[in-house]
């Protein structure tokens, strides 16, 4: 009797140990396959995220580009414009670094056309502030041909 009771308790303890086996294999798959469902979702997310970017960087380059675009039709016209404020005949365009210097009776301006939020570059501020100080200069060369 004592020997049937072992046998059936030996059973039900290798019965629990293959149902605990079981049950912690599952659990194991379950945690996979979350961890495959979590990783798929961080990688659509990821390509989600890349779309979504990519597509704000064309975005931003098609409306640099109508800006940039505007800003060179308005520099050609803006000599014939009241906010110009120079006789159109008296501006010669340079374009760069300064869109115009105009030579005029009541003297020399330089004039730069900006639009929008626009803004002088550096070398631009460079030289308004040089042009501000007096530091403004002129000189003749000469090449004689003999």
């Amino acid at each position: 009797m004592l020997l049937i009771l072992g046998a059936i308790v030996l059973v039900f303890l290798v019965l629990l140990c293959g149902l605990l086996i079981y049950l912690c294999s599952k659990q194991y798959n379950q945690h996979e396959r979350y961890k495959e469902f979590v990783q798929k979702l961080i990688l659509e997310g990821d390509k989600n995220l890349y779309k979504v970017k990519s597509d704000l960087t064309k975005e931003r380059g098609r409306n640099k580009r109508v800006e940039v675009r505007t800003g060179f039709i308005m520099e050609k016209i803006s000599p014939f414009t009241e906010a110009f404020g120079e006789n159109p005949k008296n501006a010669k365009h340079l374009g760069d670094p300064i869109d115009f210097v105009c030579f005029s009776e009541k003297g020399i301006t330089f004039v730069e056309v900006k639009t929008g939020k626009a803004r002088l570059t550096p070398k631009q501020n460079k030289i308004k502030k040089q042009v501000e100080e007096g530091k403004v200069f002129f000189k003749t060369v000469r090449f004689d041909y003999e």
